[in-house]
């Protein structure tokens, strides 16, 4: 339960959420091949399928960060709970494929965790209208309700 103070009004907000634990996001860590500058990722869980492309360092072999487990309005998640089934492609520039690969990736729920009451003031207005913004806030400064 969070009490937001956005000018003269006051709201009350339960936030809610799912969190991937150790870190929502990760690295994928591949063959190295220098015309690599690309990695897509596409996984598949429960029958529905997830795709994602992210920037690839083919000489060290490692993506930049991977979304695995934030939903927001602009981003979906890779990663659903059970078991993933990860399919990768190793992109040129150009767009041609230079290797490909597959992986399983399992996800198990865990404990719920309720995080303490709070209040808090804002100086943006919509943060008593959208709460998104200042419930994610609120989770990163309680570390997860670790």
């Amino acid at each position: 339960s969070l009490s937001v103070r956005c000018g003269s009004s006051t709201k009350t907000i339960v936030c809610r959420d799912v969190f991937l634990d150790p870190w929502p996001y990760d690295i994928f860590l591949g063959p190295q091949n220098n015309r690599a500058t690309q990695v897509e990722l596409e996984a598949t869980a429960q029958g529905r399928t997830q795709k994602t492309m992210v920037a690839y360092d083919g000489v060290s072999g490692r993506s930049s960060e991977v979304n695995l487990g934030v939903y927001s309005l602009f981003q979906r998640p890779l990663l659903k709970v059970g078991t993933n089934q990860i399919q990768y492609k190793l992109l040129s520039a150009a767009g041609d494929a230079l290797a490909s690969g597959q992986f399983s990736v399992t996800v198990t729920r865990g404990k719920n965790r309720t995080c303490e009451s709070k209040s808090v003031t804002s100086a943006d207005p919509n943060d008593c209208d959208r709460p998104y913004t200042i419930c994610q806030l609120y989770f990163r400064n309680l570390n997860y309700c670790r």
